[in-house]
């Protein structure tokens, strides 16, 4: 199956390694070893004839891979954090502060790039992903732990493959010319330094393009990432469970009865019995756990009803129902002292105080009845 984490992983290398550094190779070794023919280039021939291989394709492809690396280390050390970084600052002071006329070149500049390549408040998803960053390690003690671009990647690996997917895009696209640039650069001196100015001058402007490409590319791909994050922390989640219980019955010479209990507080009240489900308990084992404390009686699991909230508010309690068999012969006093009594549905359901549990008993009264042998 296609994966394309995967094959972006693979793209990035190519494109951010292999490419530039082949372009690099086989310009400087046309400059540097000028030679007669070859089917790669007459530098790359005469390098393979140099070193004694037979294989020149063999010695491109090593060198283009070494002079890769190298061209991404530099351009990771220097253009992120003294021409990236710096932009990204200046448009984030030009998004506070009113505009003030600028005395120096170099302001003037710096402003006319950030207003190019970055929006007027390039940092509204950034802080809003770190607000959801922030709330999700907090409890954790780890908000410290992680940057916003590498914390919102490792969750799009996890909830979101394809969005993931679409930011290694971008990715691939900023770091290719950010060494792209670096490559430029480095012609650009050497074709001075041997008498080739037009070369080393048309690969000025090139230079400055592939910067701004690579200035805009680096800043979709984190925008892409905190957009995926905000989208997905804002879908709708889906409620847990908080409490557990059951609507407990028991069969005796044809007659279906069923249990309902005192409430905790108001003792004139008649429940389901439940109770909170506690940290890392299934909600069947918390069910049947509650059963066993505020009833004495233990009973196993047959099906789950729905859940339902007891209580008309969004705080009320949300519990998770389930349908349950008495297991004969086995009793204990109860830890809550609370009187529990067996009716038959009709008189359980008037008994009952809440209409939710009301509705619940009824639901598994139908279901008992639609299935005799249980």
């Amino acid at each position: 199956m296609f994966e394309p984490q995967k094959f972006f992983i693979g793209l990035m290398d190519f494109f951010t390694i292999l490419l530039p550094g082949g372009a690099l190779v086989y310009l400087v070794s046309n400059l540097f070893l000028p030679g007669q023919s070859g089917d790669i280039g007459p530098g790359i021939t005469e390098t393979g004839r140099l070193l004694g291989s037979a294989e020149p394709v063999v010695v491109f492809l090593f060198a283009s891979y070494l002079a890769g690396h190298v061209v991404f280390m530099i351009g990771a050390n220097v253009l992120d954090d003294f021409v990236y970084e710096p932009l990204r600052k200046h448009a984030r002071k030009r998004a506070t502060k009113a505009k003030r006329p600028t005395r120096s070149l170099k302001k003037t500049c710096l402003r006319w790039i950030a207003a190019k390549v970055f929006p007027k408040r390039p940092d509204k998803a950034l802080n809003h992903v770190l607000r959801i960053k922030s709330c999700t390690l907090a409890p954790l003690n780890a908000d410290d732990a992680i940057n916003a671009f590498q914390w919102s990647k490792a969750r799009l690996s996890i909830d979101h493959p394809l969005g993931l997917a679409e930011v290694r895009r971008f990715e691939a696209d900023s770091k290719f010319f950010r060494s792209f640039s670096i490559v430029l650069f480095l012609l650009a001196v050497m074709y001075f330094f041997t008498a080739h100015f037009l070369s080393s001058l048309a690969c000025v402007p090139l230079f400055a393009l592939a910067i701004l490409r690579y200035i805009g590319q680096r800043f979709k791909s984190t925008e892409q990432a905190y957009r995926f994050i905000i989208t997905l922390t804002a879908q709708p989640q889906i409620a847990e469970p908080t409490h557990a219980g059951g609507v407990v019955y028991r069969q005796e010479t044809g007659t279906t009865t069923y249990l309902v209990t005192q409430a905790r507080r108001n003792r004139d009240h008649w429940v389901l019995p439940k109770g909170h489900i506690e940290p890392c308990e299934d909600s069947r084992d918390t069910a049947v756990r509650e059963v066993r404390e505020e009833t004495g009686f233990r009973v196993r699991v047959i099906r789950g009803l729905y859940d339902c909230r007891l209580g008309k508010g969004p705080e009320s309690p949300l519990v998770r129902f389930y349908l349950m068999e008495l297991i004969e012969g086995h009793w204990q006093e109860p830890d809550e002292g609370r009187e529990s009594v067996w009716l038959e549905a009709a008189d359980a359901i008037e008994r009952l105080t809440a209409a939710e549990s009301k509705g619940l008993l009824a639901y598994a009264e139908h279901l008992c009845r639609a299935t005799p042998d249980r």
